[in-house]
């Protein structure tokens, strides 16, 4: 028995495959992108931002880990397609999970 999982924004709404996965990681790494650009303002309105030691500390305890996460989670999802794992969890769901985690690390 085949399980899909959906995501919106992929034409159609179609299920996710090899050919909707890049559509996935594209959602992801632009929402990173976003929230780590949201940080990166919040940190320089602070003053955090002004010296290079704090942008290397920014980049060090936001910015890679954040990318990580998404690089894990991504990967995660790639194993279960081809074990044939894929539950019916919503992609949005998904998504919204990663991104949190790459945000704030899991649980």
């Amino acid at each position: 028995m085949e399980r899909e999982l959906f995501i919106r924004g992929v034409p159609g709404d179609k299920p996710i495959n090899e050919a909707t996965l890049p559509a996935v990681r594209t959602v992801l790494e632009n929402a990173t992108d976003d929230a780590i650009r949201v940080l990166r303002d919040i940190a320089s309105a602070r003053g955090d931002m002004d010296r290079r030691a704090g942008r290397r500390l920014f980049k060090a305890r936001y910015e890679q880990p954040a990318r990580r996460r998404v690089a894990t989670a991504i990967g995660r999802v790639e194993r279960q397609m081809r074990a044939g794992d894929i539950t019916a969890q919503p992609v949005t769901q998904f998504l919204a999970d990663a991104i949190k985690e790459a945000l704030n690390g899991p649980n």
